[in-house]
């Protein structure tokens, strides 16, 4: 096996369930059993390189400069994406004088769940990485938007409900849930069909409290968390699972988050999928949605904008007093004749992003 045959087989021992995208060049090269599922996933073509065993190498590999278009494709169909670099030049492997390949190391786990670019993004849903805990019979859910900060959770279920199922049922129909984190040893009851695909157990160690509230406290460099709401244990242990598979995916360089915020179930309007669906509130009966009520009334000029007007008409607020701050609000904005200016603002603010990014284009190219 050559040395760089090696290396390969050295760093993808360490990301087993991933597909190790291993750059080498102007490509990234998948081999062994990674190469024919990436194969067969997204049609690249499959050749062989080399002979382990006595047995043909299978390979194959996409340009680098091409790679966004093949990794939607993976990510759709639940798989992760180790994405491996070079992280030195040649000329500083002749400072090091050692032979062999060039230095390697995985930069980033795509998942699901972890997505934060936008072209592999939907412009008007939410991409949540969600985890569910079971603490002491009770049930909570933490979520999170890699690509926006946000950062939920919300008790669900006390032990004595009866109604624990249909809750986390209800609840996790209504979110744009890309990838949902589970211990292990959890019960498969809890999980409908419609889930399954997105589930990605994790080891139980992962769900030990103290480690999951050191982990929260590590994050925002809090000794307490006191001072930025109120908690159960099952919810610190949701955020705190979340915190580590980021860690994780993004080796090391957890995104920015906003402060985490517990949700009070009470706050909000319940409304179940099935009677979104009978509403025709997102889609109409035939599934798309023209006709709908949110096709009726989305004048929004954003990504962000257009997910938030979605979360909104799903669970609108019940608390008559936050209701009246919002209109409060938007009065305030009309009265000052600031909806033109805000407008601009954004339109300013878009043609920005798009010079930057095609200077950054123009850069690197």
């Amino acid at each position: 096996m050559t040395p760089m045959m090696s290396q390969y087989m050295e760093i993808k021992s360490d990301y087993s369930e991933a597909l190790l995208f291993y750059r080498m060049g102007d490509f990234y090269e998948l081999f062994f059993e990674d190469a024919v599922i990436a194969s067969e996933a997204v049609d690249i073509a499959l050749t062989k390189r080399g002979k382990s065993n006595g047995k043909d190498i299978p390979m194959c590999g996409v340009p680098f400069h091409s790679a966004d278009n093949y990794l939607p494709k993976l990510i759709k169909k639940g798989f992760n994406v180790a994405v491996c670099e070079q992280t030195e030049t040649a000329e500083e492997a002749k400072i090091r004088s050692q032979k062999g390949p060039l230095k390697r190391e995985v930069i980033r786990i795509i998942s699901p769940g972890t997505l934060t670019e936008d072209n592999l993004l939907q412009r008007k849903n939410n991409n949540y990485l969600g985890a569910i805990s079971i603490f002491n019979g009770s049930i909570s859910v933490a979520w999170v938007d890699v690509s926006t900060g946000y950062f939920k959770s919300r008790l669900i279920g006390k032990e004595n409900n009866p109604n624990q199922k249909q809750l986390l049922t209800n609840f996790m129909l209504r979110k744009d849930f890309s990838e949902i984190l589970i211990s292990d040893d959890m019960d498969m009851d809890y999980i409908i069909d419609e889930w399954r695909p997105l589930i990605k157990k994790q080891s139980p160690s992962l769900f030990h409290y103290q480690s999951c509230f050191d982990q929260i406290c590590s994050y925002y460099s809090i000794a307490s968390l006191e001072g930025i709401g109120s908690f159960c244990k099952g919810e610190i242990i949701a955020a705190g699972v979340l915190l580590s598979y980021l860690k994780l995916t993004q080796c090391g360089k957890t995104p920015f988050l906003s402060m985490i915020k517990s949700e009070n179930i009470n706050d909000f309007l319940e409304i179940d999928y099935f009677t979104q669906n009978s509403l025709e509130i997102l889609k109409n009966l035939t599934g798309n949605n023209e006709g709908s009520l949110i096709s009726c009334i989305d004048e929004t000029k954003t990504a962000s904008g257009a997910r938030l007007l979605k979360q909104r008409i799903i669970e609108p607020f019940n608390d008559t007093n936050l209701i009246q701050d919002r209109y409060d609000v938007i009065n305030w904005i009309l009265e000052n004749n600031l909806d033109n200016v805000l407008l601009n603002l954004i339109n300013e603010f878009q043609n920005y992003i798009l010079f930057v990014s095609n200077v950054t284009i123009f850069y690197f190219v």
